[in-house]
């Protein structure tokens, strides 16, 4: 598990390298930098790029892995805005909290992409580390249209799961993530514009369109305190964030 406290360790190193680019606006590339109003900090191979409108995350080759982690300080809402991610055939791509809880440092939650297709993904979830914790041992999963919830079932808790599968039209897909805790519950959300839809493991008669596909676990509001989101991949060349903001994404 990656902690806080070593990222830290690992961003603290700057490196400077001028005219790194995604496009022309770019300034620097880095392994730390303050936009959207949250601090953020490379981890593994990765380096920041930032623009007027953007913050790049710029890969050492496609066989490293690396991202970016976003300061939190303890939000109750994060929604980061992103360019598609694309996903080569092979390649993988994790969102994932991370934070203190019950005066521990564990991953609060976690989406995964693995693409196991030119235009299919793999999407799996990893609440694990909460699983003492969790009010009912289960993980929600459902998918939202035009904010109705449309389809919800269960997983256990209790190890990584894959969630389906997403055969999209396009090679890249997710536009933005979002952490919500509140109201006794914690999620961690998908969105895609437009909608795509999802194959379940557990029933592949079970296809859903959706614009959100949301995860939850209850019970756990009152110890969690997130520290960072983070976006981890490898396989990949590039991740670009283009906004981020607390506003309410949607009411489960």
């Amino acid at each position: 598990m990656r902690t806080r406290k070593l990222l830290l360790t690992s961003a603290a190193i700057a490196v400077v390298t001028v005219g790194i680019g995604f496009d022309s606006g770019v300034t620097s590339s880095v392994m730390e930098a303050s936009t959207f109003g949250n601090f953020h900090f490379a981890l593994g191979s990765a380096e920041l790029a930032t623009t007027p409108t953007s913050l790049n995350v710029k890969f050492a080759d496609e066989l490293s892995g690396g991202g970016v982690a976003i300061e939190m300080s303890g939000m109750e809402r994060l929604n980061v805005y992103l360019e598609p991610v694309e996903m080569p055939a092979g390649s993988y791509f994790e969102t994932a909290v991370v934070g203190e809880v019950r005066n521990q440092e564990r991953v609060i939650g976690k989406i995964t992409h693995n693409q196991i297709g030119p235009k299919t993904t793999e999407v799996g979830v990893d609440f694990t580390e909460l699983g003492d914790l969790s009010a009912n041992g289960q993980v929600s999963v459902a998918t939202y249209v035009d904010g109705t919830k449309t389809y919800e079932t269960s997983l256990s808790i209790e190890e990584a799961t894959t969630v389906g599968q997403v055969n999209s039209i396009r090679t890249a897909w997710a536009e933005s993530y979002h952490w919500v805790c509140v109201n006794g519950s914690c999620s961690l959300m998908i969105d895609p514009e437009p909608a795509e839809t999802i194959t379940f493991a557990h029933d592949p008669s079970i296809q859903q369109p959706f614009n959100y596909l949301v995860f939850t676990i209850d019970g756990v509001e009152s110890v969690v305190n997130p520290h960072t989101m983070e976006f981890y991949g490898n396989g990949l060349q590039w991740i670009s964030i283009i906004g981020e903001d607390e506003q309410i994404a949607l009411a489960p």
